[in-house]
């Protein structure tokens, strides 16, 4: 029994520790302030109040402020804390309601396709890197061509590997990278552009903006098409959360290995190579080479291409 007794003490004294905590934050917090407000005013009157006076010695009145300004600049240092860890509350709290507001959307949309890029554009903004999986890329070109992406590296993957290539589809391509793409290089918009070459019929693209956003759609075949393969007019635009950062991430694996099998299994492409503006040119170096050679005067000096609502759905 006594034991109980000598225990209930400490329990108490345990519950009032955060009390003693808050009471010690309180007077360091206010102390400095109490404390210079007591000296200001017992420094004022010393002079008419004899036993002042005789507590503060003229000799000594300096000391005394000086002991004033002390507490002061110890109380504005407190102040400074607190009001930069308000700051950091505060975006900490924006910050939260920014998570709020992204979770609330939608992971996976199914929108028209010029509105996929135009949410890309919005959302995004600068892109470390961004992968592209598509037939010729053509019509993707053309989306992000007057919209403001600025991309670090694009890893570019398009058809037309191998010795039978469609002659179409490679006007297509050459239109897309030589003209659309490399624009876009010489304008500063892409640092790096590299483009490797598949030989088979795709079933899909996308466009994955580092892991922050991708858009992506079907293909359908269509013989009136170049390559029999067209698109539809509205895509997915997929979203870094729920269940949309799962597919993004999926579909990143899926295209790293394909672009990593594409250097050496698909059979050489015409237009592989890596693109980069140098010396004020594009210039165009192969995958197996070291050499830079600079792309043809044409391709130099191609205008920035702007989109038009009547241009066809391929890609």
């Amino acid at each position: 029994m006594e034991d109980e007794g000598q225990g209930e003490p400490r329990k108490g004294a345990m519950k009032n520790q955060p009390r003693v905590g808050l009471l010690w934050l309180a007077t360091l917090e206010y102390g400095p302030f109490v404390l210079a407000a007591v000296l200001l005013l017992l420094t004022s009157f010393a002079d008419d109040v004899p036993s002042i006076q005789h507590l503060f010695p003229a000799t000594k009145v300096g000391v005394y402020v000086c002991l004033t300004f002390v507490a002061l600049f110890a109380f504005v240092l407190r102040l400074t804390d607190r009001i930069g860890s308000l700051e950091r509350t505060v975006r900490q709290s924006l910050a939260l309601q920014q998570d709020f507001v992204a979770a609330a959307k939608p992971p996976i949309s199914l929108v028209p396709l010029a509105q996929a890029f135009r949410a890309a554009e919005s959302t995004v903004g600068e892109s470390g890197l961004v992968r592209i999986y598509a037939f010729s890329s053509r019509f993707i070109s053309q989306h992000m061509q007057p919209r403001d992406f600025t991309v670090g590296s694009m890893c570019l993957l398009t058809s037309g590997a191998g010795p039978t290539t469609d002659s179409m589809l490679d006007m297509e391509i050459q239109l897309s990278v030589l003209y659309t793409w490399a624009s876009r290089v010489r304008t500063g918009d892409i640092n790096s552009l590299e483009l490797r070459q598949y030989d088979f019929y795709p079933t899909e693209w996308y466009v994955i903006f580092d892991d922050k956003l991708m858009i992506t759609s079907s293909y359908v075949h269509d013989v009136h098409s170049v390559g029999r393969v067209g698109t539809s007019p509205e895509t997915f635009v997929v979203l870094p959360h729920g269940e949309g950062a799962s597919l993004i991430r999926s579909k990143i694996e899926s295209f790293d290995l394909l672009f990593a099998a594409a250097q050496s299994d698909f059979g050489p492409g015409k237009y592989e190579g890596c693109y980069e503006l140098r010396d004020g040119v594009v210039k165009v170096r192969d995958l197996n080479e070291d050499a830079w050679r600079e792309l043809s005067p044409v391709s130099q000096s191609v205008p920035v291409i702007k989109s038009s609502k009547d241009e066809s759905s391929r890609l």
